[in-house]
Formats: structure tokens, sequence, C-alpha cells
């Protein structure tokens, strides 16, 4: 089976480690990043998996961010966790889901497992 990657990108320090944690303790093993450009640089454009985007007090801009996803990495499925209520124009931009803070554990595992699929 082909592993299937999941990273997390979050500019708030308490936001990153809630994902990481959550999500290792239910069997995920992230790659967390602290910005957009820092995730930028690692990922290569034949990447396949999902990153999940905290928008939370974010400084970049998390539409771009997404815009920029899926132009240079089209295999990558982005999830857009956040409390504002731009889910039109960030699934118009190319997010694959997004979720409202707070959303639950169950909510992000779905929609992670339903973009590994759909990525492979």
């Amino acid at each position: 089976m082909k592993k299937q990657f999941l990273f997390i990108v979050s500019e708030d320090r308490r936001n990153l480690e809630s994902l990481r944690s959550l999500t290792s303790a239910n069997n995920y093993e992230p790659k967390c990043f602290h910005s957009a450009d820092e995730f930028l640089q690692y990922v290569s454009p034949r990447q396949a998996g999902c990153v999940v985007v905290d928008s939370h007090d974010a400084v970049v801009n998390v539409g771009a961010f997404v815009a920029c996803l899926r132009e240079t990495a089209a295999q990558l499925r982005s999830i857009v966790v956040a409390a504002e209520e731009n889910d039109t124009d960030w699934l118009r931009l190319g997010a694959f889901a997004v979720l409202r803070r707070p959303c639950s554990a169950e909510s992000l595992f779905e929609a992670i497992d339903r973009a590994w699929r759909e990525a492979a």
C-alpha cells in the first residue's frame, strides 16, 4: 500500500501542537510546518497526500496559499480549519474541504481520509 502523507501548517504554535497531538494520537504521522513558506519550500510538485491548514490568526493569506497549492502540487488535497465564514471562497480557490472551528476530531479524520482516497 502506498504511504499517505499528512502535513499540518499553522502559524499558531498552540494550534499546530494541538493538531499534531490529535492526529498522532490517532495513528496519523503528520509532518508539521510553522509557516506556509516553510511548507512550500519542502513540498515537491508531485507530492500526493493531504495538508491541514489552520487559518486561525493567520498572517499568510490562506486563500492565496490554497490556490498556490492547487497550482504547484496538484495531487495534494488541502483542508482548511477556520473560524471565519469564508468556506465558499476557499473551496472556489481549490480547498478540498473547509471545517469550522471548533470541529470534531471525527470530522477532521473523515476529511483527511476522504482527501487521501481522492489523492491516491
